[in-house]
């Protein structure tokens, strides 16, 4: 059985000449990994748009897909931008409000998820909201990551401008404040970051990592 993964289409181009090699190939099931949840109405959100456009190509298409929409990932506290503080500073910054519950994935859980998804081609035509084993707070968060290093770690929420400040030198002036818009919007919505969907079951997979779990595997190499 032959199977195509998609993890990242941005563009409809990249996305039409997908839907042509899986067709000629004769593909027997697509994941889409959308790498965030996003809404189906007009927004001024970088990337939700193309997100839609990917997603509506891949309905028109008459190809069979299952569409997985992550929440957000781990990793980004692990990014050049938020390591530092961790480490030299034993404190977790991420433009989230101290007491907001989100579900929180790290990149081996999509992945695992994606897989998941390869295998069960009856499913096509279904969207999935995927995500951690647990939604957290900043003061878990904290917790977590104290417990995996061993020392104590707060959790500060910053605001979506301070988070996107200290992207800049990293990302340029246009992508990194463009995610000001991005994370407003995450903590407008908290309804998309803190839950699955409730047939998620139907994937046949449990997430592994919460941050604990997740700090210990990255330690000493990225966090100490």
């Amino acid at each position: 059985m032959k199977f195509k993964l998609i993890m990242a289409l941005v563009e409809d181009s990249h996305t039409e000449n997908v839907i042509e090699a899986s067709k000629s190939a004769g593909i027997k099931n697509l994941v889409f990994n959308t790498s965030s949840r996003f809404p189906q109405h007009e927004t001024i959100v970088p990337g939700f748009g193309e997100k839609r456009m990917v997603d509506a190509l891949l309905r028109d298409s008459g190809l069979p897909y299952i569409c997985l929409r992550p929440t957000i990932y781990m990793e980004n506290l692990a990014a050049p931008w938020s390591i530092t503080d961790v480490n030299d500073n034993s404190c977790v910054k991420y433009p989230i409000a101290d007491d907001r519950r989100v579900i929180w994935n790290s990149v081996e859980d999509v992945a695992r998820y994606v897989v998941a998804a390869l295998e069960k081609t009856e499913l096509a035509g279904r969207i999935f909201d995927i995500g951690g084993p647990q939604a957290v707070t900043g003061k878990e968060i904290a917790q977590q990551f104290s417990s995996a290093l061993g020392r104590d770690v707060i959790y500060k929420g910053i605001t979506p401008p301070e988070f996107a400040k200290g992207l800049v030198p990293f990302l340029g002036e246009t992508q990194g404040m463009g995610m000001v818009s991005y994370y407003e919007y995450v903590n407008e919505n908290p309804e998309n970051w803190g839950e699955v969907s409730d047939d998620l079951a139907l994937l046949n997979y449990e997430p592994k990592d919460n941050f604990e779990t997740w700090v210990s595997r990255l330690t000493p190499d990225v966090f100490r």
